[in-house]
C-alpha cells in the first residue's frame, strides 16, 4: 500500500453504461474531496489515456496504471466473463484487492460478473457461505441498510442469520450505530405471515442475541423504525426497483404538477426551493450509490451502471470508508462472537 494514511482503491474505469468518461470524471471530483484517497485504475489504454490528459490532479492520486485488453459488457455472461475474459478490466481490478495492491475494488459493470469474479478470486469470510449484495436506502429519518438485494435469490435461515450479522456489523461502521435494529422484510407482521424461510429465519433470530426487531412490511420499511432489513435476493431486488420507480414517479409527477400549475406553480416551487431541493436531494439515486458485495475476504463495491459522476463518486466514498474502517475485520468479530448461532440453526434443520 501506498501510505499507512492513504487508502487504495482499484477501479475498473471500463464498466457501465457511461464508461470510461463518467468512472474517471468521478475519480478526479473525489481525489478534489479527499486527500487521502489513492487510485489503481484499470481500463484499456487507448480509451483511458487522452481522458487522464485532462485531469491533472487525478494523477497525482493514480498509484498505478494496470492497461487491459478488454471489458466485461452488461449482456455477458458472468461464468463466461470470469472464464473467457481473464484480461478483463474488471477481473484486474479485483486482482489488485487479492494481491493485497489496493485495500477496496469499484466496478459499474456487470453485477452478475462482479460478483462471480469476486467469489471466485478472493473467496469468503469465515462463517459467510454466501456474499450477498448491500446498500443503503433512505427513510423518513435516516439512512438505512437492505440485503440482499439480487445475489441469492434462495436461501435458509442459517444465510438469514448470516445477512443479519453482516448487515447489524456495516449499520455499525458506516452509520456508528451501537446496537442496529434488525427487521426482515415480510408480507406481514405476524408469527404465521410469510414462506417457510421467512417463519423458520423469524425463529432463529428471535432466539439470537442480536437486536431483531421482527417482521417489516415494505411500506413500513421507509419509517426508519429499524436499521437493517434482511431479505432473499429475489424479494430485496423487486422492492429495491419498485421503490426506485416510485420515487421517480414522485419526482416527475411533481414537475409536471409546476408546469400545469403555470404563473402561480412557479411562483410556489420558487417559494418553496430550498424544501424541494431537500426532497429530491433525499430521493436522488445518486447519493445513496454504492452496492457492497458483503461477506467477500475482500472489499468490492459495486455503482449502478447507469449512475452519473456524482453517483459515482458517491460509490468511491463509500469503498473508502469500508475499507478504511475495516469493515470486514469486524464482520469476521462479530460472525465469531456469534458462531454458536450457527450451531443452532444445524440442530434446529436436522431435528
Amino acid at each position: 500500500m501506498n501510505s499507512r494514511n492513504h487508502v487504495v482503491i482499484s477501479v475498473d474505469a471500463m464498466g457501465g453504461d457511461n464508461a470510461p468518461h463518467f468512472v474517471i470524471s468521478a475519480m478526479n471530483e473525489y481525489a478534489k474531496q479527499n486527500s487521502e484517497i489513492r487510485f489503481i485504475l484499470c481500463g484499456i489504454k487507448e480509451e483511458i489515456s487522452p481522458l487522464l490528459s485532462r485531469y491533472p490532479l487525478l494523477s497525482q492520486h493514480i498509484v498505478n496504471i494496470v492497461y487491459s485488453g478488454e471489458s466485461v459488457k452488461n449482456d455477458d455472461d458472468p461464468i463466461h466473463a470470469f472464464r473467457a475474459k481473464k484480461n478483463s478490466s474488471m477481473r484486474l481490478a479485483i486482482e489488485e484487492v487479492q494481491k493485497n495492491n489496493a485495500n477496496a475494488a469499484l466496478s459499474c459493470g456487470n453485477t452478475g460478473a462482479l460478483m462471480v469474479t469476486g467469489k471466485m478470486l478472493l473467496h469468503t469470510l469465515n462463517f459467510i457461505n454466501r456474499p450477498a449484495i448491500i446498500a443503503p436506502f433512505p427513510t423518513y429519518k435516516n439512512d438505512i441498510v437492505i440485503l440482499d438485494l439480487g445475489a441469492n435469490t434462495e436461501i435458509n435461515e442459517q444465510i438469514i442469520l448470516q445477512f443479519a450479522i453482516m448487515g447489524s456489523s456495516y449499520s455499525k461502521i458506516e452509520y456508528g450505530i451501537k446496537s442496529p435494529r434488525i427487521g426482515m422484510l415480510n408480507v406481514g407482521n405476524e408469527d404465521n405471515k410469510g414462506r417457510t424461510i421467512e417463519r423458520k429465519g423469524h425463529i432463529l433470530l428471535k432466539n439470537s442475541n442480536i437486536n431483531y426487531c421482527g417482521f417489516i412490511e415494505p411500506h413500513q420499511v421507509i419509517n426508519g423504525d429499524v436499521d437493517v432489513v434482511v431479505t432473499d435476493g429475489f424479494s430485496g431486488n423487486i422492492f429495491l426497483k419498485s421503490a426506485e420507480g416510485t420515487a421517480k414517479f414522485i419526482g416527475k409527477i411533481m414537475k409536471k404538477t409546476v408546469i400545469e400549475a403555470g404563473l402561480l406553480g412557479k411562483i410556489g416551487s420558487f417559494l418553496l426551493r430550498s424544501h424541494l431541493k431537500k426532497v429530491f436531494r433525499t430521493i436522488n439515486p445518486s447519493r445513496c450509490n454504492g452496492a457492497m458485495l458483503i461477506g467477500l475476504n475482500g472489499i468490492v463495491v459495486k455503482s449502478h451502471s447507469g449512475a452519473d459522476i456524482e453517483g459515482i463518486t458517491n460509490a468511491l466514498s463509500v469503498a473508502y470508508r469500508l475499507a478504511k474502517y475495516e469493515l470486514n475485520t469486524k464482520i469476521c468479530s462479530d460472525m465469531e462472537e456469534k458462531k454458536h448461532l450457527f450451531q443452532l440453526a444445524k440442530d434446529d434443520n436436522a431435528s
